[in-house]
C-alpha cells in the first residue's frame, strides 16, 4: 500500500475533520486504527478518502465501529476482537465473506481496495447534544460494496 500522510486525517483528535454532501460516494482505503473513545469505548476505525474528483476529491472520511475488545494497546494497525453480531463483521462479511477467527480478522482484504459507501453528517454529540451548524462534520455511515 502507497505511503500515507497520516497527519492529514487528523485522528481522534487534530484538524478539523472533513464535511461533505451526505450521499454514497465511491472511497479508497486508506488504513485502520484501534482507539478507546470517551474514556471506555473500544472502537476500530476504518479510514477512506475520497476517490471521486471534485472538490471533495481526497478528503479523509472515518468509518467508526464498536469492537468487542482491544488486543494490545490502540494503534494504527492495532489488534482487535469483534462480536458475531457487530456491524464490522456483517459488512466484512458483505464485501469479503465471514473470517475464520473473530479475533484476527485479515485486514489486508481492504488493501489498495474501492468500496462505495454512504456518508452522513455528525449532528449531535455522544450525549446526544445538538452540534452546531459550524462545527458538524462527515462520517462514512456504511459500507455498501467493493468497487471492481
Amino acid at each position: 500500500m502507497d505511503t500515507v500522510n497520516t497527519e492529514a486525517f487528523g485522528g481522534i483528535e487534530g484538524d478539523r475533520p472533513a464535511l461533505v454532501t451526505p450521499r454514497a460516494y465511491d472511497l479508497r482505503y486508506q488504513f485502520y486504527e484501534t482507539a478507546r473513545m470517551f474514556g471506555r469505548a473500544q472502537k476500530l476505525i476504518l479510514w477512506f478518502t475520497i476517490a471521486e474528483p471534485g472538490d471533495d476529491f481526497d478528503k479523509p472520511l472515518p468509518r467508526y465501529f464498536n469492537i468487542t475488545r482491544l488486543i494490545g494497546k490502540p494503534q494504527k494497525y492495532g489488534q482487535f476482537k469483534v462480536g458475531f453480531n457487530s456491524d464490522f463483521l456483517r459488512e466484512y462479511a458483505k464485501l469479503f465473506g465471514v473470517p475464520k477467527r473473530l479475533d484476527r480478522i485479515p485486514m489486508t482484504a481492504f488493501d489498495n481496495r474501492f468500496v462505495r459507501a454512504k456518508v452522513r453528517t455528525v449532528t449531535t454529540g455522544a450525549g446526544q447534544q445538538d452540534i452546531p451548524d459550524s462545527l458538524q462534520y462527515s462520517v462514512v455511515s456504511e459500507i455498501v460494496e467493493l468497487k471492481k
